[in-house]
């Protein structure tokens, strides 16, 4: 339970700082938020791999970083 809340935890930072340039880049320059859109995309894919990580985690990560 533990792992998995920490996990959690280390996760949702890991949302915030991709969703930050993703915002800040589409104000930027299209093409940096395309790249950065993309990432967002892979990411989750990246993160479902791995075992130790929760599906409802990774879920609530592409959710978050999408919206």
């Amino acid at each position: 339970m533990a792992m998995n809340l920490a996990s959690y935890s280390m996760f949702s930072v890991f949302s915030s700082l991709f969703a930050l340039p993703y915002s800040l880049s589409s104000l930027v320059q299209p093409s940096v938020a395309s790249t950065s859109l993309l990432s967002t995309i892979v990411l989750p894919y990246i993160l479902r791999s791995n075992p130790a990580v929760p599906p409802e985690a990774v879920y609530t990560i592409f959710f978050l970083i999408a919206w």
